[in-house]
């Protein structure tokens, strides 16, 4: 796959093609998956190759891009681990924040197995407040919902969009951008 940026629309259809291919497919080990993704030349033995280490949250480990333009989230399903389901959140996330589009560069081998690597424009900002959250998220048309303590959630065009923190958002030139978070189907 070309590491490229891509728009919006090659990212989404690249993803669409590579997850149908995948369900397809008989249930493999790691072992088997990764001489599979090899073959398809979409195996990264070395993530650093890509970038420098920025950061680790709960399903994905950030790469800042050595060209400073775009970061690399090494990607697993926060649920079961799989990383055909992370490829399903990415389309979702597409969906509702198309400005911090996810576009599917390959796969690696981390830890607890096969991870899929994203990329995604890098915007330079900082943590927003949950006033600005807010704000922002009504601005792009979501009904939101809290509890109190809780990261925001919200929906729209039927998706539940959950878990949006000042760690998963950011602020630049007053716009809000929402650069990771779960998001279900309602």
């Amino acid at each position: 796959m070309n590491r490229n940026e891509y728009n919006l629309e090659e990212s989404t259809a690249n993803m669409e093609y590579w997850l149908s291919r995948l369900q397809k497919l008989p249930n493999r080990n790691d072992r088997e998956w990764r001489e599979y993704f090899m073959r398809n030349d979409v195996w990264f033995e070395d993530i650093e190759s890509l970038g420098y280490y920025l950061s680790e949250a709960h399903n994905s480990i950030v790469y800042k891009a050595y060209s400073e333009k775009s970061v690399f989230k090494s990607k697993k399903d926060e649920m079961d681990g799989s990383f055909v389901r992370a490829i399903e959140g990415a389309l979702l996330h597409n969906r509702l924040f198309p400005e911090t589009f996810y576009s599917l560069v390959g796969f690696t081998d981390y830890k607890e197995g096969i991870r899929v690597i994203f990329q995604q424009k890098y915007i330079k900002g900082r943590q927003p407040t949950k006033e600005e959250i807010r704000e922002g998220l009504r601005k792009k048309g979501f009904s939101l919902f809290e509890t109190a303590n809780s990261p925001i959630s919200g929906s729209k065009d039927g998706l539940f969009a959950k878990d949006i923190h000042e760690h998963n958002a950011i602020v630049s030139d007053g716009e809000l951008y929402v650069i990771d978070c779960k998001i279900i189907k309602i």
